[in-house]
């Protein structure tokens, strides 16, 4: 689920965007990869930008329709122009990098 805290809506509380469009919000989507959700998010008239530290996956997302909604930027959250944006999103597949991160701090520490 995708929330947006206080946009578009009266007063506090989240907003499920998956099931409502809140016009003339911005979206950014950290690790957008291929940009399935990124397109779907734009084709609701939300304006989006996508970032992926993957060019291919880049390649794919602006081949897909509807991509030329998308502003694609090549690199992740520490690499982002300055910009204000209402949402921000991430997906689970993302979130698997800070586990293995983890791992990997783990693993260095013990050298």
């Amino acid at each position: 689920m995708i929330c947006a805290r206080g946009v578009g809506v009266r007063g506090p509380g989240p907003q499920r965007l998956g099931a409502r469009t809140v016009l003339d919000s911005t979206v950014l989507d950290i690790g957008c990869g291929t940009g399935t959700r990124a397109c779907r998010l734009a084709a609701r008239g939300l304006t989006v930008t996508g970032v992926d530290p993957a060019q291919a996956s880049l390649d794919v997302a602006r081949s897909k329709p509807g991509a030329d909604r998308v502003i694609w930027l090549l690199g992740d959250a520490t690499t982002l122009p300055p910009m204000t944006v209402d949402v921000v999103t991430m997906t689970g597949n993302v979130a698997q990098v800070f586990v293995l991160f983890q791992h990997t701090f783990r693993f260095i520490e013990a050298a």
